[in-house]
């Protein structure tokens, strides 16, 4: 009894410890089917925009103000930054180094309803320096709302409420100052 079990175990940590090496993608520019010249010509037009670290403070900057003027809509409603970090690009972009920033803003509580269409628009009028103008509906029902903004090139504002708020943002693509330009192989 004990051999069918271990055959078992076997199987699954080879299956686990194979299916581990597949890569997904992890924007590092390192690893994919891309050629490095592909690679350039993806990120050369990135290295026209401001950087990784611009768009980190540009969008900082913003969610602040947004979120500063969403919670003087109700007394005693408070918030702090949850997440300060980057994500990696997909579509076109799954094996550069292109990132782009992303925030989560948590508020104390949530959003009352008659202050809800004033919140949404704060972040629509925020969104609107990021080329952000095409709002959507997630969800719509009395206590329980989600939005979105988007944009170009995977610019997207969310906000939502609940139990509490909350705010999040997303840059379009960039390259981080760190990520100079490789010198590209020539046969």
């Amino acid at each position: 009894m004990r051999w069918p079990i271990a055959w078992l175990l076997a199987v699954v940590c080879v299956v686990v410890l194979g299916c581990g090496r597949i890569s997904h993608g992890t924007g590092s520019g390192a690893e994919g089917p891309l050629s490095p010249e592909r690679v350039a010509e993806l990120e050369n037009p990135l290295r026209a925009k401001p950087s990784l670290e611009a768009a980190k403070e540009q969008y900082l900057a913003a969610v602040t103000q947004m979120a500063s003027a969403i919670a003087a809509l109700a007394l005693g409603l408070t918030w702090r930054t949850d997440m300060d970090t980057w994500t990696g690009c997909g579509g076109d972009y799954e094996w550069t180094r292109a990132k782009a920033a992303y925030f989560m803003i948590v508020f104390s509580g949530p959003i009352a309803d008659d202050k809800w269409p004033q919140a949404v628009q704060i972040v629509k009028d925020g969104a609107k320096q990021f080329g952000a103008t095409n709002f959507g509906t997630m969800k719509n029902k009395p206590g329980d709302h989600d939005v979105y903004i988007a944009g170009h090139g995977g610019v997207e504002f969310k906000l939502s409420t609940q139990k509490a708020a909350v705010l999040t943002a997303q840059s379009d693509c960039r390259i981080s100052e760190t990520d100079t330009p490789k010198p590209t192989l020539t046969p």
